[in-house]
């Protein structure tokens, strides 16, 4: 598999600042006389550090295009555009979850019909 160009989907396992070191001085007093020199930029208060990682042994979930180039079967990004590339922990596809939703509205809907049929049926029979 060659991931370059994929939108990979990986858990976060760092996000933190961490304060710059201070900046190096050298200072010089005599009575009433003081010098200080500073060395380096004081203007950065931080920098944030953050961490993403596919866990090994986990299984993940790819989209994106099969070829057998060179006689030798890899995933890669699709040559066309608009196709998505994807490495995803992730086992159901968006897809398959629309799916469920619509299968669960029409069960409702057919059980809400069956019901109102029944009901009109009664009322029109008295």
């Amino acid at each position: 598999m060659n991931p370059v160009g994929a939108e990979i989907e990986a858990v976060q396992v760092l996000d933190e600042l961490r304060p710059v070191d201070k900046p190096h001085s050298l200072a010089f007093s005599l009575g009433v006389l003081s010098l200080n020199w500073r060395f380096g930029s004081n203007t950065t208060l931080g920098y944030r550090y953050q961490e993403w990682v596919l866990p090994l042994g986990q299984p993940i979930s790819v989209v994106g295009m099969a070829s057998d180039q060179g006689g030798v079967l890899r995933l890669q990004k699709p040559q066309n555009r608009g196709q998505k590339f994807i490495i995803s922990l992730s086992f159901e596809d968006p897809l398959i979850q629309q799916y469920k939703q619509q299968k669960r509205k029409m069960t409702y809907a057919s059980l809400s019909a069956a019901l109102c049929g029944v009901c009109g049926l009664v009322l029109a029979l008295f």
